[in-house]
């Protein structure tokens, strides 16, 4: 069985690395050419270093301990864990602080957003509008992005127009306070369009300017060489572990297929079983798509069809349209 067919830029989707990019605003450009050579040590610290979180330093830290990551940045994190330690010690209660809401939750498919931002890039709200802004939302909203004017229903993969939505989008993103879901719905448009260099450039300057999901767009698509993106195992485990620990959805089941696959070597089914099924827990419908793969084969688990077609069955009723497509095709004559 070949790998799932995820819709759009769930999983793996053929981006590829282009540090020119002609439609993206110009301050952003110096980062993005910056990212060229960047290795899975840099992305991942370039998404967490204006965190004021010290869980994200802490995890750096543990990538050096581990051995994934050489400690190029291990100094600064530590004076960053070190400030924010005691930044947080101050606990004692003075005067009543003014109530606030928080709305920058992890949000499902394919469109989230990031722990580097401030609250208003974060939930996408709050920020300055513009017509250009609108015109992209209007074209290429994820209709589960937190980040999105709520009265937004959002556009399905399938439903994109691509040459409205690059367009519109383009304009968006060349104003100096675009916000990051711009830049995400940039990438969408991209990538439906089959552009999938300027998809991950575009992806990347939307996870830097604090966009979860597309972290979680960039790490899957660092999980295979394809179309001039350089497989890289370890920057995809790096930031996939970091967007579960944000609750992005998807990113359990995204380790679920990293381990099933074997994207960093030798596949390890017990752990691709576990996230399944840690997935399947959050609501997380390519949990079941996972693991009705991994049943209908055999392939960690005893060969069952029906259990296979069962587990996709409940994929579709969750609304997922890779699930109904599996069920479609292979579970016809049960």
């Amino acid at each position: 069985m070949s790998m799932k067919l995820l819709a759009g830029p769930l999983f793996a989707t053929a981006l590829a690395l282009s540090w020119s990019a002609p439609g993206l605003a110009d301050h952003a450009r110096p980062l993005l050419l910056a990212q060229a050579s960047q290795s899975a040590e840099d992305i991942f610290w370039q998404s967490v270093q204006n965190s004021t979180d010290p869980a994200m330093f802490q995890a750096y830290l543990d990538q050096v301990a581990n051995g994934t990551f050489k400690g190029v940045y291990k100094p600064l994190a530590d004076i960053k864990l070190k400030a924010l330690g005691k930044a947080a010690a101050p606990a004692i209660p003075m005067a009543p602080a003014a109530e606030t809401t928080a709305q920058d939750r992890a949000t499902p498919p394919p469109a989230t957003e990031a722990a580097t931002s401030s609250p208003s890039a974060q939930t996408g709200r709050d920020v300055p509008t513009s017509p250009d802004i609108e015109a992209c939302d209007r074209a290429a909203a994820h209709a589960m992005d937190e980040q999105k004017p709520a009265n937004l229903p959002g556009v399905t993969f399938d439903k994109l127009d691509t040459s409205a939505a690059i367009t519109a989008c383009l304009k968006a993103t060349k104003l100096a306070d675009a916000p990051a879901r711009e830049f995400f719905q940039l990438g969408r448009s991209y990538d439906k369009a089959g552009n999938y260099k300027e998809a991950m450039v575009a992806y990347k300057a939307a996870m830097e300017k604090g966009h979860k999901r597309a972290l979680y767009n960039v790490a899957t698509g660092l999980m295979k060489n394809q179309r001039g993106v350089k497989k890289d195992p370890a920057a995809a485990l790096a930031l996939l572990e970091r967007a579960a620990d944000e609750k992005v959805m998807f990113a359990l089941s995204g380790l679920g297929d990293y381990y099933r696959l074997g994207v960093g070597g030798r596949r390890n089914y017990p752990k691709a079983i576990d996230y399944y099924n840690q997935a399947i827990a959050t609501g997380d419908s390519q949990g079941y798509v996972g693991l009705a793969i991994m049943t209908y084969d055999g392939t960690g688990v005893p060969r069952n069809r029906n259990k296979a077609c069962d587990l996709w069955q409940k994929g579709s009723s969750l609304g997922d349209v890779n699930a109904a497509d599996y069920s479609k095709r292979y579970c016809r004559y049960r």
